[in-house]
């Protein structure tokens, strides 16, 4: 079934109201939260339905379907701001650099420089999250918390690069009250990294992005200011 404006809007109001009781409920201004509309997989007419909805930020996994995605926007005569929120090769950086606002997932020393090596040849300054693999998982991507100061340093010295904050996927199917805490550990390692008198200052770190369709209103509780959300807004994603 063809997604239609009228199917986005409904659902992007399901999900700001949500988002605003979340807030309330923890003392936070609703408005401080953005949400990253999670477009992988679904086409572009998906996306043009979402952004003629006032969708504003749009969230891409892979670097080639991101590229086709804007490609397509821009024969429409149409620009958005793209995030890019999956695992990012070296190799793909530069399907990547100039065509996103916001690169979300950030987790290592050579990527790091990659970015800024390409950043450097487009006469750009790019912005990033380190993602954070708070759970250790193998299978994700992520540093651990350990490295993230070594990865502070080497960003303040790059003037290339802006660190906007971090981001973190909790391990998935867990329930609301045991996803919590990991969302509340970054939050506080956020805080801790801000406070340390022995570290570059480098912007305050005010982003989170943290929280998805299942549990975004945790996350929105905790201090998100990104949440990430698919499925609630574009139904599942076509096979």
């Amino acid at each position: 079934m063809t997604l239609t404006s009228t199917d986005f809007s409904k659902r992007l109001a399901e999900v700001r109201a949500r988002i605003k009781l979340a807030a309330e409920n923890a003392s936070r201004d609703p408005h401080a939260v953005r949400i990253v509309a999670v477009g992988k997989r679904q086409p572009v007419e998906a996306i043009i339905a979402a952004h003629a909805a006032g969708q504003a930020e749009f969230g891409e996994n892979y670097a080639q379907e991101l590229k086709h995605k804007r490609a397509e926007l821009k024969a429409h005569g149409l620009t958005t701001q793209f995030h890019f929120i999956g695992r990012l090769q070296r190799n793909k950086v530069r399907h990547v650099i100039g065509a996103v606002d916001l690169i979300h997932t950030v987790d290592s020393p050579a990527l790091l420089e990659a970015i800024a090596k390409r950043s450097r040849t487009h006469g750009q300054r790019t912005h990033l999250l380190f993602q954070v693999n708070l759970a250790r998982e193998p299978q994700k991507a992520g540093c651990s918390e350990d490295d993230l100061p070594n990865l502070i340093r080497q960003a303040a010295t790059t003037p290339e690069i802006s660190v906007d904050g971090l981001m973190t996927m909790p391990p998935m199917g867990l329930d609301h009250e045991t996803v919590r805490p990991f969302f509340v550990r970054l939050r506080e390692l956020r805080d801790r990294l801000v406070a340390d008198p022995a570290l570059p200052t480098v912007g305050g770190l005010p982003e989170l992005s943290m929280g998805m369709s299942d549990d975004f209103e945790v996350a929105v509780a905790e201090g998100a200011t990104l949440v990430r959300i698919g499925t609630l807004l574009f139904g599942p994603r076509p096979t």
